[in-house]
């Protein structure tokens, strides 16, 4: 994998440390969007693939049932699946990209291939969606009276194809967004860590290091919880739009994402724990320790509402729940963008410096830098040590010498870059290393102020 976005590296803009700044904030939500949606997106498939193979060996319909409700969780548009899912990943490729320019790291590779296998993977996903659906409409139409043998032949080739799609669709787009996902992990965790930055590690050493892993297993762990969160906040919450009529699914999915959600909320502190304990030293600060208590304080609070909900049979914290999740998930997001800060100072500060360079030579070939030099300060800082206008010191009087250089500017300009012993009285000057700009100027202060002094 030796590719390395060079297309993105030579389109980058150079940025000031403010616009790095915003981009920093940026890339904040592009991770917050992400996780929120393709956590929600491979919960969904996950639990969807699960229903229906109990479904296919026990043959209850309230495991069919439950399939058709959690799939449509996350595939209710494909336009939002587009914006919520391929744009953040695309925005957070461009972000790294501006934000680690000139460094050998290859995140914005492992985003692109991440939003490649996440785009294919909508397609089977998509259609494991819709195979459902038709099973429903070819079930309706073994019933109807059809008289037609060419119909029913017709008929039974795409309940057919219809049965394949259903039965494989949904394991290739699993298979599919997990890889999307472990490469996003990948990207995500090569950029805090200080080990990657200009040295040429291996494909495998990035691939699988402690720090993807973890974070990869993290994601799979949040997927779960916020599927669990929307299943009982969509059909369950009080006033809710899409109640489940189907008593015995009511009953099941609700206990089912209850505990669920019981579960993997005691599993995610975990799993912090063990990321952060595999990032490098020199990466963590303070903030990061700080809001590691303060996720692990949200996450007691939604274990401890939902242990009281399954006690009580109720449902009554659900919204809470769902709040106080979402702000410990952007948390969660603010603590790694808290290591990503520590890790790259030093190379901020090199991208200003290389800002500030690039914004002052394009000013100057547009001829609009214009340098003002002060003769009279030039004067006081270097010249007034050892000469005087009206009396001698360790040179002489200004009054006595300059004179003899009226109308002849160019001499003394001449005198002062390249200093020569004129009268054996005195020690000869000292090149005082100026530029010609400022020779000029210290000559024009001088011929235009000493009959004044």
């Amino acid at each position: 994998m030796v590719f390395n976005m060079e297309i993105l590296d030579k389109i980058v803009l150079h940025q000031s440390a403010h616009h790095m700044e915003l981009i920093k904030y940026l890339l904040v939500l592009t991770h917050f969007l992400f996780i929120g949606y393709a956590g929600l997106l491979l919960g969904s498939l996950i639990l969807s693939i699960y229903f229906r193979n109990r479904f296919n060996k026990t043959n209850e319909k309230k495991y069919y049932l439950a399939v058709k409700k959690i799939i449509d969780l996350a595939t209710f548009n494909k336009g939002a699946s587009f914006t919520f899912a391929i744009v953040p990943l695309l925005s957070a490729m461009f972000g790294y990209s501006q934000l680690l320019h000139l460094t050998n790291i290859n995140i914005a590779l492992y985003l692109f291939w991440s939003a490649i296998f996440l785009f294919i993977s909508l397609i089977f996903i998509y259609s494991f969606k819709y195979s459902i659906h038709l099973r429903d409409i070819f079930q309706f139409a073994d019933q109807s009276n059809i008289e037609s043998d060419d119909v029913k032949t017709e008929i039974q080739h795409y309940k057919s194809s219809t049965n394949i799609l259903y039965l494989k669709s949904g394991k290739y787009g699993l298979f599919l967004l997990l890889v999307a996902i472990y490469f996003y992990s990948v990207a995500s965790q090569l950029a805090v860590d200080l080990n990657n930055w200009n040295n040429n590690r291996s494909f495998f050493v990035e691939l699988f290091s402690i720090n993807s892993i973890t974070y990869f297993l993290q994601f799979i762990i949040i997927s779960l919880i916020i599927t669990s969160l929307i299943i009982l906040y969509k059909y369950f919450r009080v006033n809710s739009e899409e109640l489940i009529n189907d008593e015995e699914l009511k009953s099941f999915l609700k206990n089912f994402s209850l505990k669920i959600l019981l579960s993997f909320s005691l599993i995610y502190p975990l799993l912090i724990l063990l990321n952060s304990f595999s990032k490098p030293v020199l990466s963590l600060s303070f903030n990061f320790f700080g809001l590691i208590v303060v996720v692990f304080i949200l996450v007691l609070f939604i274990v401890s509402l939902t242990y009281v909900m399954l006690k009580e049979d109720s449902l009554k914290y659900v919204t809470s729940i769902v709040f106080i999740f979402f702000i410990t998930l952007f948390l969660n997001v603010v603590k790694e963008q808290s290591v990503f800060d520590t890790s790259t100072k030093s190379h901020f500060a090199f991208l200003s410096n290389e800002y500030i360079n690039y914004e002052k030579n394009l000013i100057e070939s547009a001829g609009l830098l214009k340098v003002t030099v002060n003769g009279a300060d030039i004067y006081n800082g270097k010249c007034i040590a050892c000469h005087q206008f009206d009396r001698k010191l360790v040179g002489p009087a200004h009054n006595d010498v300059l004179p003899k250089y009226e109308g002849k500017k160019a001499e003394l300009v001449k005198f002062i870059l390249n200093p020569v012993k004129v009268n054996p009285e005195y020690p000869a000057m000292p090149n005082q290393g100026l530029k010609p700009s400022e020779a000029e100027a210290v000559a024009d202060y001088l011929l235009a102020n000493y009959k004044k002094k």
